[in-house]
This record gives structure tokens, sequence and C-alpha cells, in this order.
């Protein structure tokens, strides 16, 4: 009926309110219908409207089994402040109304929770098919629309997934504010304030998430935020970090085996000559730090 400019406002919930309360568990973003049958006028409407407009209340439909039509002060008062008002037919009940509502969160709930589930399988899948931490983190920050900074146990940058809105040597920078303000912010879960301007959105604070198991600490993950997130969000964030973890054992397990892998063929080399041609002509057997370094020691006898 009125109000139109405001009709996107964002809907969380939508209630019954029939007495002219100010209740204190009114909340914010909510959709609430009446028939104003214990108002006595126009301006105690009106009176009640500004209320729930100081509430962030976005929307108000009135029942038609008393008011027939809205007051045009009514109407006036809806446009001036871009609260939309919309009138339920006097056969339409409540209940039909709370049904499609609820209908429809559900339908809405269940396409979240999908995407939520193939998100989180796609994540998991990535650690078998060593697409490393990068791609993770990638998807995570795509679906936060956050930056996100994966740091090593060493807390170097592993990973980084910022959109344009940060830039490397500003990660180093943060790490180093970091550093210097609380030594061992990696430890534990924590929030440090943190404000970078942008045009694109304002961030405020630092969430550091570390990445560790009983054992060992692999890293930790940093995510740039300004509000506080949603239970979808909050449950990707949490399932990144289990996939995080997932990966950096695999790497770290790999890296012990590689690492043995090399002593024993090393000490192969110095303690059996008889067997110093045949590890030296199977490189196959090598790890990328081993080759390295076999090739700069024989780039070291050529220069001799």
């Amino acid at each position: 009926m009125s109000g139109e400019n405001g009709i996107n406002n964002k809907m969380e919930y939508i209630n019954i309110q029939e007495f002219a309360l100010k209740s204190n568990r009114i909340k914010k973003h909510g959709v609430l219908m009446t028939t104003f049958a214990s108002f006595a006028d126009s301006q105690k409407i009106i009176e009640h409207l500004q209320w729930l407009l100081s509430k962030e209340i976005h929307a108000v439909g009135i029942h038609s089994v008393f008011i027939k039509k809205i007051p045009d002060e009514v109407i006036s008062f809806s446009n001036a402040n871009n609260l939309p008002i919309f009138l339920i037919p006097e056969e339409v009940s409540y209940q039909q109304i709370m049904q499609v509502y609820f209908e429809l969160l559900v339908e809405d709930t269940n396409k979240k929770r999908l995407e939520l589930e193939q998100i989180n399988i796609k994540m998991l899948r990535s650690v078998a098919l060593d697409k490393g931490s990068q791609y993770i983190v990638s998807i995570m920050g795509k679906y936060l629309n956050l930056p996100l900074i994966h740091l090593d146990k060493y807390l170097n940058i592993k990973s980084l997934w910022s959109e344009g809105l940060i830039k490397r040597n500003e990660v180093q920078h943060i790490l180093e504010q970091l550093t210097s303000k609380q030594a061992d912010f990696y430890r534990e879960e924590g929030t440090f304030p943190y404000n970078i301007p942008s045009e694109k959105r304002n961030i405020s604070s630092l969430r550091v998430i570390p990445i560790m198991d009983n054992m060992n600490f692999y890293g930790c993950l940093i995510l740039f935020f300004r509000k506080d997130f949603s239970v979808l969000e909050d449950s990707v964030i949490n399932h990144g970090k289990t996939v995080l973890l997932l990966d950096s054992i695999k790497s770290n397990t790999m890296e012990k085996y590689f690492i043995n892998n090399d002593m024993k063929i090393i000490e192969t080399i110095l303690h059996t000559p008889s067997k110093r041609a045949e590890n030296f002509n199977n490189p196959s057997l090598y790890s990328k730090n081993l080759k390295q370094m076999c090739f700069a020691i024989e780039k070291y006898i050529i220069m001799q």
C-alpha cells in the first residue's frame, strides 16, 4: 500500500503484534502483522510505527478485519519513512501467511544446506587430490567474500585470498603489527582490531584461528571481517579449518617420509659403495630437496 522505497529491506522473521505494547523483545529486521484494533486513532498508530522504526522493523502488515482502509496520515508517514505497509485481505488468516512463510524458509534453508554440503565436500576432496591450501583458502574466501591469509608453522604466508582488497606487502605489515603487539597471537583463537579503509568494504577486525592438533602446530588462518559471521559462515570456517588441518597433516607426513627416504639414500651412498652407481643412476627415488642438493654438488664439481 505504501513505503515502496523500503520494499527490498531484508526480512529475518515474521510475527504478530496486536497490542499497543513497546516490548524489548521486538527484534530488528522483522515483519509484523496486526489489526491495530487496540489503537484509538491514526495518531496512535503513527506513534507506534515511529517506535517500530526505532527498533528497525522493516515492514508492517495490517489485517483488514477491523481497518477496511488505511488512513491517509498513516500512508503519508509510511512513504516519508520508507516503511512498507501492506493490507492483508479479511479472508486471509495469519495462519495462512505464516504457513507460506515457513514453507519459503524451509526451502531457503534446504538450498543453503545443500550449498554448504557441496562446499565442504569440495574442500575435503581437494586434500585427496593434492590441490593444496591455496585452493581451500580460495573456496572459503569466495564464499565469505572476505580476505583470508593462511600462515604455515613458521608464520610465513602459505596462501592468500584477497580479491584486490589487500596487497601482499600490507599482509606482511599486518603480521608485524600482530607480532609486535602480541607475540603469541597464533596460539589460541582470538579477535584483534584492525582497520583497512577500502572503497569496497571497511574491515575492522581480524580473526585468528590456529591450525593444530594435540601434537603439532601447523600454522593459522587469519580472516578479515566487519560484522559477526552467520551460522552458515561459521560452519564453512570451521570445516575449512578442519580441511586445512588434514591437508597440513598430510603434507607433514609426506615431508617426513621424504626426509627419511633421503637419509636412507645418503647412508646407502656413503656406506655401501657397490650401490652408489645404482642410486646415482636412479634419481626418481630422490625427493625434490635431494635432487636440488645433488644438482648443486654436480655443478660445483664441474666448476672445479
